[in-house]
């Protein structure tokens, strides 16, 4: 029994492991693809390159329509995925239909238009797969894949590096994305294509959008300072900006990390414990923002070769704290179901960030981004703690 029991655990471990491997596999080959362009290329080559990687994030958001995350709702409630995979896809594509005369009306990119299409296209099969494969559970098979996908890529710039550009870079990562499809093809087939049943219907987008709304504005919120240098200074810049504001990025990311264990009990704790926990989190926010700070300077030297001055990092640990608590009072806020709150909250900071940074950028430059980032960062903390507090008081009058 005992060992019965054990082996579950394990199961359940591997399974947690492969799931957070395969979630964070794209920002590791993101990681590294900066890293060989900043330091054998140049930064400018990697600020055009990520200037349009933003673009094509922005709208894979928009072309995805909440794909992941609804599609997994779905399969839950019907485990035979065929129809609503494939209808998925069909309704989706319907959106490249006004996407493309935008996109060559305002000319979005610096690069070639058509190219930059090619690899959106490309993009939109090798991602409709993630919610089948968290699904099925084949974490392991889409590590794999991701991982051909990468090594085709790198080995390909290394081999061709007399001759990179940002356009071949974009043929690069669109080839990939073609090798990932056909792979994923290959092995989901049996489940989504043994019969042919996918309709377009407007219901499914209009069902997903609640999915779809979120990261898009949240995405928008967190990158509104990045694309407002990439209209003001120069591909340098844009280049090495990128790089701090990735890397402050991933700190972000363990604050997510280090709440996770405490999500399960947040469901069922009092008002006094999430106070309590909120305040283990300001402390810890302080501390682990001054380490991650520390991180950075060693990477941004030693590893990408990028100096800034000591400013500047002064600026970017402001960026930090607020993100230990907000992160943590917007969990309580989806457990009091408002998650139209959060939308309405970030809507308005990447507007202000948008405003705030080309303000900012105009005046001091680089460190003009980072000021914006760290006063929306801040807003964000207020904006969240306000709702937060007018949503517990009205839950707690209801409920006398």
């Amino acid at each position: 029994m005992i060992s019965g029991l054990n082996f579950s655990f394990r199961q359940r471990l591997k399974l947690g492991f492969n799931n957070t491997l395969f979630g964070l596999s794209g920002t590791i080959f993101n990681f590294i693809y900066s890293i060989v362009i900043v330091r054998f290329f140049s930064p400018e080559l990697w600020g055009s390159f990520a200037q349009n990687m933003l673009l094509i994030t922005l709208f894979s958001l928009v072309t995805g329509w909440g794909n992941r995350d609804f599609l997994l709702r779905e399969f839950s409630r019907n485990p035979q995925p065929t129809y609503l995979w494939q209808t998925s896809i069909i309704s989706r594509a319907i959106l490249f239909v006004p996407l493309i005369p935008i996109l060559f009306f305002f000319n979005f990119t610096s690069t070639n238009t058509f190219i930059f299409l090619v690899w959106l296209f490309t993009n939109f099969p090798a991602r409709s797969f993630d919610g089948i494969i968290v699904f099925e559970r084949k974490f392991k098979e889409a590590i794999v894949i991701e991982f051909i996908g990468f090594l085709f890529t790198m080995t390909t710039i290394l081999v061709f590096k007399q001759r990179i550009t940002v356009e071949l870079l974009m043929l690069l990562f669109a080839t990939s994305n073609i090798i990932k499809s056909v792979i994923y093809f290959i092995v989901f087939q049996y489940r989504i294509f043994p019969s042919f049943k996918g309709i377009f219907s407007k219901e499914y987008l209009l069902a997903s959008l609640p999915y779809f709304l979120p990261p898009f504005i949240g995405f928008l919120q967190a990158k509104s300072d990045t694309f407002a240098i990439a209209l003001q200074l120069s591909e340098k810049e844009l280049g090495e900006y990128y790089v701090l504001i990735t890397l402050l990025s991933y700190c972000h990311a363990t604050a997510v990390l280090a709440i996770g264990p405490f999500l399960k009990n947040i469901y069922r704790i009092n008002s006094a414990s999430f106070k309590k926990i909120r305040r283990s989190f300001i402390s810890l926010g302080l501390l682990w923002s001054s380490i991650c700070m520390a991180i950075i300077y060693i990477m941004l030297n030693f590893i990408y070769k990028i100096e800034l001055p000591s400013y500047t990092y002064a600026i970017a640990w402001f960026t930090l704290p607020p993100y230990f608590i907000y992160y943590l009072v917007m969990q309580d806020l989806l457990r009091m179901d408002k998650p139209y709150t959060i939308v309405i909250i970030n809507l308005v900071a990447a507007i202000l960030n948008f405003l705030i940074s080309m303000t900012l950028i105009s005046l001091y430059g680089f460190n003009g981004g980072l000021l914006s980032c760290a006063v929306i960062q801040w807003l964000l903390l207020i904006g969240f703690q306000v709702a937060h507090g007018m949503k517990s008081r009205i839950a707690a009058n209801s409920a006398k």
